[in-house]
């Protein structure tokens, strides 16, 4: 309007909104539904104490309390054009801009990405020690249950990190990233069978752990074993135990 700009309009999780003097507006100006968001707003700088600016409670949150967080909200609030940063429909670019500067989306993505590569390794390290286990002679069934749980669930974990990487584009049917997510559920209700076989084998785990500490402190631990174990159990746990006293 003439020499100002009328802005009306509702923003949440401002922080520092009841203490600030002044705020950074980033609004709208272009009426055009199809101009893209690159073009399309503007970035003001307003002062606080601008007729029809009403600030809303200090948010109580679980957390950061002493952060003053609200609402604010304009009502007719006129904004002089001598107030527009750069020009009209730069804004998008300015608030990128600042974002560059104050939030380290490249890095954090980095650190993600280096905790995904991380989890994948794990995962086939699994496998491969259970491919190991066949390779000696020896039954895989702890350790093949053991891979197949683990690596259900850091697919799951990894297919959801990486739409969180594309943001709202991952969240999207033209972007493959939500399919892979969709499809990785799968191995977790899967899960359920193996984890119920790692939880049978369990034992074999606690009587290794027993076994190795005979071998510490018995001249015999095999002679030692077999007294202390009827043959039902040593039957049961030979696949595992024998390697630990060999």
């Amino acid at each position: 309007m003439g020499d100002e700009y009328v802005v009306n309009g509702q923003k949440m999780w401002i922080t520092n909104g009841g203490k600030a003097n002044w705020y950074f507006l980033l609004a709208r100006t272009s009426p055009d539904p199809k101009c893209p968001a690159s073009k399309a707003f503007t970035g003001f700088i307003v002062d606080a104490d601008t007729p029809g600016i009403q600030l809303g409670r200090k948010e109580m949150n679980m957390g950061q309390r002493c952060s003053d967080t609200r609402g604010i909200t304009f009502e007719e609030v006129r904004i002089p054009k001598e107030n527009v940063l750069i020009a009209e429909g730069a804004g998008f670019k300015i608030a990128m801009g600042a974002f560059d500067n104050t939030r380290p989306p490249h890095q954090a993505v980095s650190f993600l990405l280096a905790e995904m590569a991380m989890k994948v390794e794990l995962a086939r390290m699994a496998y491969q020690r259970s491919a190991w286990e066949v390779d000696q002679g020896r039954r895989n069934t702890y350790y093949a249950s053991i891979a197949k749980a683990f690596a259900g669930d850091i697919a799951n974990q990894v297919a959801t990190d990486a739409v969180q990487v594309f943001g709202g584009n991952g969240f999207n049917s033209e972007y493959p990233v939500e399919k892979l997510m969709r499809d990785a559920k799968i191995y977790q209700v899967r899960n359920i069978f193996y984890l119920l076989l790692v939880v049978k084998h369990a034992d074999f785990l606690n009587l290794s752990f027993f076994f190795v500490d005979l071998r510490r402190n018995s001249s015999n631990p095999k002679a030692h074993y077999r007294q202390r174990t009827s043959g039902k159990v040593q039957e049961m746990n030979r696949s595992l135990i024998r390697p630990h006293l060999q």
